[in-house]
């Protein structure tokens, strides 16, 4: 009994007994350019980025930014930022956040190092938090960044990147090439 090996190509079920003309699968939705890639994201609390493959229009809801030190910081050293055994440090953000009426923002905003924490500023937790302001709050160790010029080299080591509800949807036509 020899070992024989059989490719087939181009299968095609037909229902009933006549053979018909093989046709290769087409589905009723396009995919994009593949040059394109399209991300989706989505928050805790609901927003997300969506993309309707058969119109080809992707709502964005969601911004992200990277924090590495291109942005300008301060050092929080109000009364009631001082905690024993962390320091707050905030830049301004982009305008296309989303505001909000309240500082807890917990549900609008994910980071990819560190747990975002409502009322950071009146906590003593490594963590982010953004305001109506808009503002984003980082609070890290005082061992790790007992001052600004400290947190700035810390955050460029460090860079924190944040996805966010934007203020409004970023709507676009994306071009759609063959069917898959």
């Amino acid at each position: 009994e020899a070992n024989v090996e059989t490719t087939v190509t181009n299968i095609q079920i037909e229902r009933g007994e006549t053979a018909t003309t093989y046709e290769a699968y087409q589905s009723r939705y396009y995919k994009p350019r593949e040059t394109e890639e399209i991300v989706l994201r989505s928050l805790p609390n609901g927003v997300c980025d969506t993309f309707n493959l058969q119109t080809g229009e992707l709502v964005q809801n969601i911004g992200e930014i990277v924090l590495d030190n291109t942005e300008t910081w301060g050092m929080d050293t109000t009364e009631n930022a001082k905690q024993p055994n962390t320091n707050i440090f905030y830049t301004a953000v982009h305008s296309d956040f989303k505001p909000l009426g309240t500082v807890d923002r917990a549900g609008s905003l994910v980071c990819d190092k560190v747990n975002v924490v409502p009322n950071l500023y009146f906590v003593d937790k490594v963590g982010i938090m953004s305001t109506t302001d808009p503002r984003v709050y980082v609070r890290v160790l005082k061992t790790d960044a007992p001052d600004v010029a400290t947190f700035i080299t810390y955050i460029q080591n460090n860079p924190l990147t944040l996805q966010y509800e934007l203020k409004e949807p970023i709507i676009r036509k994306i071009q759609t090439t063959n069917r898959i």
